[in-house]
């Protein structure tokens, strides 16, 4: 019953008929509650049938719920949230392994830990911090609602920003953003390695394996900064 009332009071309220979501659970083994849909009851139904007990497969959890993104190419943002109490007992993955898919997916991990005496939040936590994302720890049950709607609002609050250099041939590159919007006054200033550049003849080559982006955290009168190329 708390699933329901947590799901009715964070994600119902704020999901959108764009967005979409997707419910893998984890014990023993892990079970695909729901492929990715925005149908609000068969959602609400499936967080009704996770039930908590057995071992704490972890790892394999978060690599399935990573998986239901490859035929979701329409999924521009791409966000996962992990609850769980304890740490991984029986995976046949490694956190290293979530770390690599979830950086290949391009997908942000975001995690609550809900604190038991199998409370280690070590490997979540280094998921959570190299996927872009954060671990969030709560110590009782009815911390999670304010949990999940403050990873809510920091999802809702980014906004990624592309842009064509007009510096090709340099292999640094210096970005400099102004912000004054919304009662928010700020600026950051960064460096990064042209993806662009290669020590090739001609010194530049026309794509790159992966696309360059800044990523931008705003809440309240503070900005936040990350890059990844």
């Amino acid at each position: 019953e708390f699933r329901r009332v947590l799901f009715r009071s964070v994600f119902m309220k704020e999901m959108r008929n764009i967005d979409k979501i997707a419910v893998v659970g984890f014990s023993d083994n892990v079970t695909i509650h729901s492929p990715f849909t925005s149908n609000v009851q068969t959602l609400e139904n499936s967080v009704a049938g996770i039930t908590a007990k057995g071992e704490t497969s972890l790892f394999d959890g978060i690599i399935e719920g990573l998986n239901q993104f490859k035929n979701s190419n329409e999924i521009k943002h791409r966000y996962l949230i992990v609850l769980s109490d304890g740490k991984d007992t029986v995976s046949s993955n490694k956190a290293s392994d979530v770390i690599s898919k979830a950086l290949d997916a391009n997908v942000t991990i975001y995690s609550i830990a809900l604190k038991s005496s199998e409370f280690d939040p070590s490997d979540i936590g280094e998921i959570s911090s190299k996927t872009n994302g954060e671990l969030l720890v709560a110590s009782e049950s009815k911390d999670l609602v304010n949990l999940y709607k403050e990873i809510s609002k920091k999802i809702r609050n980014q906004y990624k920003i592309s842009y064509k250099s007009l510096l090709p041939k340099s292999e640094k590159i210096e970005i400099q953003l102004f912000i004054n919007e919304s009662n928010i006054t700020d600026s950051i200033k960064i460096y990064y390695k042209n993806p662009f550049f290669t020590l090739s003849s001609s010194n530049v080559v026309s794509t790159s394996q992966k696309p360059f982006y800044l990523l931008i955290r705003s809440e309240e009168r503070r900005v936040g900064k990350e890059c990844r190329s």
